[in-house]
């Protein structure tokens, strides 16, 4: 067993916005692990990065787009920032008057889209961007291209299992996640035992729910159930902006901090 693929949370460069979100992580120390994981020839390499931060600004952001592209990381993706302090307590040392409005959001957009494209990275939809030669930009091309729970994929398979702490696993119709906390994951993980939170029983509440509203389930590919009754069309909100048209934000956040 190994590890061929690694995926980085830089969020921003700038170091006045690590600052507000309390993450620092100097611009050498990103530049050095990347170059660390060339060097190791790992298939993949992904480098996460936020909009929407506090003292984050247009000039900021785009500077980060353009280093971090510079690095050659076959895959970005850019997440919207989530200001969400009831949920997440590091949130509460952020002041909303330093987040960017949504104005200004929907501005980061369009620069990510615009930098990323004209580095040489495909648009592959949502929050994701990919060099051509990346798997993801080739299983578009051939129209093998997947979605699931953790964003888009190339891999055939469709059951996922996470190791860890916070880890999710897709199995079939359901969805769990190990504790999110270390200290009650490691008796369960000690004991052989998978660590679920609360999410594994309410997302089983939730698929029996959808299965009584749309009836019974049909097989589908891989023995993935498949329901009668279509979801509504949300193709509307994924599209990148054309001429005449603002770009849309995507429905999915990130809490970040």
């Amino acid at each position: 067993m190994g590890f061929d693929r690694i995926s980085l949370g830089v969020q921003d460069l700038n170091p006045e916005v690590q600052v507000a979100i309390h993450r620092i992580q100097p611009e050498k120390m990103v530049v050095a692990l990347m170059e660390h994981a060339h060097a190791l020839d790992f298939k993949s390499i992904n480098i996460d990065l936020v909009y929407g931060l506090p003292k984050q600004t247009l000039d900021s952001l785009g500077r980060t787009l353009r280093c971090i592209a510079e690095l050659l990381p076959g895959r970005m993706a850019i997440y919207g920032y989530a200001h969400l302090p009831e949920r997440f307590r590091a949130q509460r040392l952020i002041k909303r008057e330093d987040l960017p409005d949504q104005t200004q959001r929907m501005a980061m957009v369009q620069l990510a889209i615009q930098t990323l494209n004209g580095a040489g990275y495909q648009y592959i939809g949502m929050d994701h961007f990919a060099l051509p030669e990346d798997d993801l930009s080739v299983a578009l091309k051939r129209g093998t291209l997947r979605r699931n729970f953790m964003g888009y994929t190339a891999m055939p398979g469709d059951d996922l299992l996470g190791l860890g702490v916070s880890a999710i696993s897709a199995i079939g119709p359901s969805y769990s996640q190990n504790h999110r906390e270390l200290k009650p994951w490691r008796p369960g993980h000690r004991g052989r035992r998978a660590g679920h939170g609360p999410r594994h029983r309410a997302d089983q509440r939730r698929h029996a729910a959808a299965r009584r509203h749309h009836g019974t389930d049909v097989p589908g590919p891989a023995g993935v159930p498949v329901h009668r009754r279509p979801l509504p069309d949300r193709s509307a909100d994924l599209l990148p902006p054309r001429a005449g048209r603002p770009a849309a934000l995507h429905r999915r956040r990130h809490g970040h901090a």
